[in-house]
């Protein structure tokens, strides 16, 4: 067999390193990318987590919460709020076990509910029936004979035609329940004035689990009734006078309709900084006025001072935040992650390394060493600083 010349031996030479280059090459990509993941992931979702308020609770309340944060986020970038709804009790739930950073409550706190609360609007309950209904105004002693079940018939209240009654409430939990049955549901005692038990409700009435659920049932239903946020009733229904008085926004706002309730946002404790933004954004002139537009009334002037975080001025913008207002907890880019980060980068040069060809290896070995040794240092350096600054008991937060 012939034997190769020199310049074939370096041909083959070079070709030999520029596959072992190009073997090499996918390691060096996987290096690169594991560490901006594992940077961006412990560092970014630290950030994300921090400067996220999540806002959960009545139904009623969450088409307006809801509205006005999509118009918050897209202001300003430190700050993002998530709303849910699930009701009024699982809003003051998720508080009570730090789920949330806001419950929304669409009745006011019974005695034993030791939350901080601040009004965002009020809102009228319109009780409401389909629109060929001949029923025009009820008293609250014929609403609560008739959700009680005690009247079955519309023959039974003035007005009302020869069909059967149906009821629909609102699911157990509601805020929207809870207010209805404690303005119409209790009894007066006429010589004190003093409210006794609110009536149950009938347990042949259709439970419905949001407002919009009560509205499309009514929409198809002529011989229902039920009850809802006075904001979102619309044009398709008819709304039900009580006790001769018209449920509008004039009457809700003056007094003289008497279903009226507040929407609350509700703390455990002293709101976030960054909650408190969003507070700030929905009690400003420009909200209000687009939850007056929408059908509620605007919130009173309440003080805030006793539930404003230290250090955050009265006028706080939500619009502009503060550089680094959106850490709550040690900071966006605290210490320990970016020590953890550092340290795993670490690891991942390691395995990268050990699965070099031997001919790169020798080309790689010093930056990886060098890599590696600023990766250990820092990372080390970090996680020491953060220890001895926030304390052993790292995961308590």
């Amino acid at each position: 067999m012939e034997s190769f010349t020199e310049f074939e031996r370096g041909s083959l030479g070079n070709r030999m390193d520029r596959r072992n280059t190009w073997q090499a090459v996918p390691a060096w990509i996987v290096a690169a990318a594991l560490t901006a993941a594992i940077s961006c992931g412990v560092c970014g979702c630290r950030k994300s987590r921090e400067g996220a308020v999540s806002t959960i609770g009545s139904t009623s309340i969450q088409p307006f919460a809801e509205m006005l944060a999509q118009e918050f986020n897209a202001r300003q970038s430190e700050v993002r709020v998530e709303v849910q709804g699930g009701g009024s009790t699982v809003g003051l739930r998720a508080i009570a076990e730090g789920i949330a950073d806001i419950g929304m409550s669409s009745r006011d706190l019974k005695p034993n509910e030791k939350f901080t609360k601040i009004v965002i609007a009020r809102d009228g309950i319109a009780v409401v029936v389909h629109p060929s209904n001949p029923v025009r105004t009820l008293s609250r002693a014929e609403l609560r004979a008739t959700f009680a079940g005690e009247r079955t018939n519309w023959n039974q209240v003035p007005g009302g035609d020869d069909r059967p009654i149906r009821l629909i409430t609102r699911e157990e939990g509601s805020g929207t329940r809870e207010a209805f049955s404690g303005m119409v549901m209790a009894t007066v005692d006429p010589k004190t004035g003093h409210k006794g038990e609110p009536l149950r409700i009938s347990e042949h009435a259709l439970t419905q689990e949001s407002n919009g659920a009560v509205r499309e049932l009514l929409r198809g239903d002529r011989c229902a009734i039920g009850y809802m946020s006075l904001g979102l009733v619309g044009t398709e229904l008819k709304k039900v006078d009580v006790d001769g008085v018209a449920p509008t926004h004039e009457s809700t706002e003056n007094g003289t309709y008497a279903l009226s309730r507040p929407f609350l946002f509700v703390f455990r404790g002293q709101p976030s900084v960054n909650a408190m933004k969003f507070v700030d954004f929905m009690l400003s002139d420009h909200a209000q006025g687009i939850l007056q537009k929408a059908g509620l009334i605007r919130a009173p002037r309440q003080p805030l001072s006793a539930t404003r975080p230290a250090g955050t001025p009265a006028s706080a913008p939500a619009t502009k935040p503060a550089p680094g207002a959106g850490a709550s907890a040690g900071g966006t880019w605290s210490p320990l992650t970016v020590g953890v980060a550092a340290v795993l980068a670490l690891g991942a040069f390691v395995l990268v390394f050990r699965r070099l060809t031997p001919v790169y290896k020798e080309k790689a070995i010093g930056t990886i060493l060098m890599l590696a040794a600023l990766s250990a240092i820092s990372g080390l350096a970090l996680i020491t600083i953060f220890i001895f600054r926030e304390g052993l008991p790292l995961m308590a937060r």
